[in-house]
């Protein structure tokens, strides 16, 4: 080792040099101040030249690289760069240091004007600060159009407040995403006074307009659509419906949920121009309110007239209207439910018989083969009446033209028939009188099983149904007696003839006996 003392350096060297160290040089000092440590030709005030790159000096708690212009600066920690921080004292660059922290605890990263700042792993740049101060973050940022520029996706746990305009410019297919997050709308206001919304900018036949969706502070703070707008809204913070050219816009709807929907247009399903108030152009069905009677809503008085659901009670859709009560929808019926014509004994019975109901009770039923039964409802004949009739006459059918086997039936017999035939005086018992509504009298009249016996073709038997209105009971019987009266009618012309024909031939014999005997008188007196 050689230490050298000469009137412009002292030098400490040694002739031995290790590996990858390529200067004797230890320690030099040069008489403008430089010193060098492992080289004899320091460039600085100190110069340390580390074995190989990346090496050089650890020095722990001390100031590094103060302001060249030292006052008020002397307890700050720097490191600036070897040109950038040996400017002119007093220049421009004088005042820039690439590290600098004061001793409040402030850092600064700086660079030189026009200069920017660049961040890197692995001698590889991540990021940096342009010369106009804005930000970088990203490899392929070194130009950011933006004060924070972010090429990738940013990724936040907290708030972020933006004080200005929020655009996003990203491709139409990826426009915005939000995930399990609610958009909050004016989180600064303090009032009821503006109007808040989502809204968009569109250019139709060259005019820009704006489209979307506000709560118009001025109408109770009702939802609104608006597209149309002339002027843009985001200005005043309220839309100017009429000077603005607010009109009502089409909207398109999934699935919806709702607690009421209010409008005073036109709504339409299946129909994007509905010509009246609700338009459903579908095949399918609607659905509409189902309840009992209990559930019905209010409904006392004029306004309420309109409403129809369907009584799951009664098994019949209804309305409420005319007399301001419910009624059926549908068919005849009263506002008390109790008289009405019935097609079906059942929903979906499909017995093809209509019945018609007063007060309750089944006063006419007409069969599915046409037969009509009054105050029955098992009628045998194409009109079977339960009860008495009463008429100016009845009109039979007898054209000869419409008869065949015709046999005539001597006078003689249908007296005979006629005189066989016991007649009764009697009463109905009370099941019957209770069915057919008749009143407790005496009636006077043949039995129709006696009159089988002799005009068999006079009496008709089929089952019937006797209902007791009174207990509700219904008694079967399967071979119900009827009489034809018009054959009894007819077996009574017969008698009449039979009896006309026996006064004539007697009337005939008495009087040629009459004859004669006049004559012996007149004989008798002449003597």
């Amino acid at each position: 080792m050689l230490i050298m003392i000469l009137n412009i350096f002292l030098q400490c060297r040694t002739d031995f040099t290790a590996a990858n160290n390529f200067t004797p040089y230890i320690f030099h000092v040069q008489n403008d101040g430089y010193v060098g440590i492992n080289t004899n030709g320091p460039t600085d005030q100190l110069d340390i030249r580390g074995v190989g790159y990346g090496d050089g000096a650890r020095i722990s708690s001390a100031k590094v690289g103060n302001w060249i212009n030292g006052t008020g600066l002397e307890s700050d920690a720097m490191f600036g760069h070897i040109n950038f921080g040996r400017a002119a004292y007093d220049s421009a660059n004088s005042y820039g240091c690439a590290i600098r922290q004061n001793e409040d605890g402030s850092t600064y990263l700086n660079a030189a004007s026009t200069k920017q700042i660049d961040f890197c792993i692995d001698n590889s740049r991540t990021g940096g600060i342009a010369s106009d101060g804005r930000w970088g973050i990203g490899a392929g940022i070194t130009a950011p159009t933006t004060l924070l520029h972010v090429g990738g996706t940013a990724f936040f746990e907290g708030d972020v407040l933006i004080k200005g305009v929020l655009k996003f410019t990203g491709p139409a297919s990826t426009d915005l995403k939000i995930q399990d997050s609610i958009i909050m709308l004016a989180s600064e206001n303090n009032s009821d006074a503006y109007d808040i919304g989502i809204f968009g900018k569109y250019v139709t036949d060259g005019e820009t307009e704006y489209t979307g969706i506000f709560r118009d502070a001025s109408d109770a703070g009702k939802w609104k659509l608006f597209t149309g707008l002339v002027d843009d809204p985001a200005g005043p913070n309220n839309i100017d419906t009429e000077s603005m050219g607010f009109t009502p816009t089409t909207l398109v709807l999934g699935d919806l949920e709702a607690q009421n929907v209010y409008t005073n247009l036109n709504m339409g399903i299946g129909i994007t121009t509905p010509a009246v108030a609700l338009q459903i152009e579908k095949t399918d069905a609607i659905k509409i309110p189902k309840g009992n009677t209990s559930e019905r809503p209010t409904s006392n008085a004029a306004e309420h007239r309109g409403y129809i659901r369907y009584n799951s009670e009664l098994d019949i859709f209804e309305g409420f209207g005319a007399g301001n009560a419910w009624n059926t929808l549908g068919g005849v019926t009263d506002i008390d439910q109790d008289t009405y014509i019935s097609a079906e004994n059942s929903a979906g019975a499909d017995n093809d018989e209509i019945k018609m109901i007063t007060a309750g009770s089944e006063r006419v039923r007409v069969t599915s083969t046409g037969l009509v039964g009054i105050n029955t409802p098992s009628p045998t004949e194409y009109l079977d009446v339960n009860g008495n009739v009463r008429c100016i006459s009845f009109i039979t059918t007898s054209d000869r033209r419409v008869k065949t086997d015709i046999t005539e039936i001597k006078p003689y017999k249908c007296l005979s028939n006629i005189s066989n035939i016991p007649i009764y005086r009697y009463k109905f018992n009370e099941m019957y009188k209770n069915s057919c509504g008749l009143k407790d009298k005496v009636y006077i009249g043949p039995i129709a099983q006696e009159v089988e016996k002799i005009i068999p073709e006079a009496v008709s038997t089929s089952p019937k149904s006797i209902p007791d209105k009174i207990t509700g009971l219904i008694n079967y019987i399967p071979d119900f007696k009827s009489i034809d009266n018009n054959i009894l009618i007819a077996q009574l012309i017969g008698s009449v003839k039979a009896l006309t024909g026996a006064y004539v031939q007697l009337d005939t014999k008495y009087q040629k006996k009459i004859n004669e005997l006049k004559e012996r008188i007149n004989i008798l007196e002449q003597r």
